[in-house]
């Protein structure tokens, strides 16, 4: 059903028909180290042990549905997942530093989902520089981490995230953290799925220049949704700390915030929460819903 505004959309709202679920592969961080693709990355260059990837010129690309272990560092070069639509991609950082000076470190351009799975005992670093050099009549990719499909982070490891371009993780579908440890900073938006955005727990060190963690899609009463069911958050916004178009649902989970506008914000005025949601910070309070501006 096409809706011709906004105010249709937040109308036929339904929060039952929300999918705050996860899946069993959102829930499972483990692998088969014996059968993955080891990506190594060496400064400037790459190299590959096993089938579905392949070094280039940028860095790496990973064409076709599997595990891939990636270490290393990678001075200046971008890992591109570039798989056919029905694949499943497991990318896990294991000790993974990428910098990409004109792009996004990790750009999922095409895949069916992809996971993200931070290695027990690692830390990882991906970071850009203040420029893009993107196709003629596109924006994309705008983020440090940036997916065009469904995303999903999980594992025990640490990511740390810097954005000097735009946001520093994306993705153009639903973006879910199931766990891990993530230090951020953006010059516009920390955490950003444009269908949703759903966290089941995690610690997040959030600085952003924007949105702490925001869902923007418009166009559709089941989506456009940030959830939160656990996690600790630390969330310095410039705008937003937590921001949903149709709804921000917050069920569990610690927070601290210091927001420039709302601490919690949706554009259909439905807040679920535990709690309150007043300017530059959030205190537990007993009401369920509260109305945001």
């Amino acid at each position: 059903m096409e809706y011709a505004s906004f105010e249709e959309v937040a109308a036929a709202f339904d929060e039952s028909a929300l999918d705050l679920d996860y899946s069993k592969r959102d829930l499972d961080a483990s692998y088969d180290a014996s059968s993955a693709t080891v990506i190594t990355l060496s400064g400037d260059s790459t190299s590959v042990q096993g089938a579905g990837a392949q070094a280039s010129a940028a860095g790496v690309v990973i064409s076709s549905a599997g595990t891939y272990i990636v270490s290393g560092e990678l001075t200046d070069g971008q890992l591109l997942v570039d798989a056919g639509d029905d694949d499943k991609v497991q990318l896990v950082l294991a000790g993974a530093i990428i910098h990409n000076e004109d792009g996004a470190a990790i750009y999922v351009r095409n895949a069916d989902k992809c996971f993200v799975t931070l290695d027990a005992g690692t830390e990882n670093n991906l970071s850009d520089g203040s420029s893009y050099a993107l196709e003629d009549d596109s924006d994309e990719p705008y983020a440090t981490l940036f997916s065009l499909c469904d995303l999903t982070l999980n594992g025990s490891g640490t990511l740390n995230v810097t954005s000097a371009y735009r946001h520093a993780v994306c993705s153009k579908d639903d973006l879910v953290v199931v766990s891990g440890t993530y230090n951020i900073s953006a010059v516009e938006d920390g955490l950003r799925g444009h269908d949703s955005v759903r966290v089941r727990d995690g610690v997040f060190t959030i600085q952003a220049d924007g949105d702490g963690i925001k869902s923007n899609k418009d166009d559709d009463p089941t989506k456009g949704f940030v959830s939160i069911d656990g996690g600790a958050f630390d969330i310095q916004a410039g705008d937003d700390a937590v921001q949903g178009k149709t709804l921000v649902r917050l069920a569990g989970g610690s927070m601290v915030v210091a927001a420039n506008d709302d601490a919690f914000h949706s554009d259909s005025k439905n807040v679920a929460s535990r709690f309150c949601g007043n300017r530059n910070g959030a205190v537990s309070c007993s009401r369920d819903r509260i109305a945001a501006s």
